[in-house]
């Protein structure tokens, strides 16, 4: 049975977000296991992906935030399908 103290702090979603941040490290890290790699794959990212972090971090703080970095995902993503789009012409 789970018990919550009444001293227990709740967070909402966008705290967590907000208080989140990825070094360069744990980013370099996490982008070498394999099943990153595949989900990576999957989304049409750049296979060079060692300088992705200093493309992402929009903000050039060295860290991401959660949304920094989905953002920069997505855009990177929208790049790629671009290219795409314009190399059969």
């Amino acid at each position: 049975q789970l018990e919550i103290s009444q001293s227990a702090t709740l967070f909402t979603d966008d705290e967590l977000q907000d208080n989140i941040e990825i070094s360069k490290e744990l980013f370099l890290l996490v982008i070498q296991d394999r099943g990153v790699q595949r989900l990576m794959d999957d989304l049409d990212l750049p296979p060079n992906r060692a300088h992705l972090f200093e493309v992402i971090d929009a903000d050039g703080s060295g860290t991401l935030q959660i949304q920094e970095l989905l953002q920069g995902l997505l855009k990177l993503r929208k790049e790629v399908n671009k290219g795409d789009v314009v190399a059969p012409l």
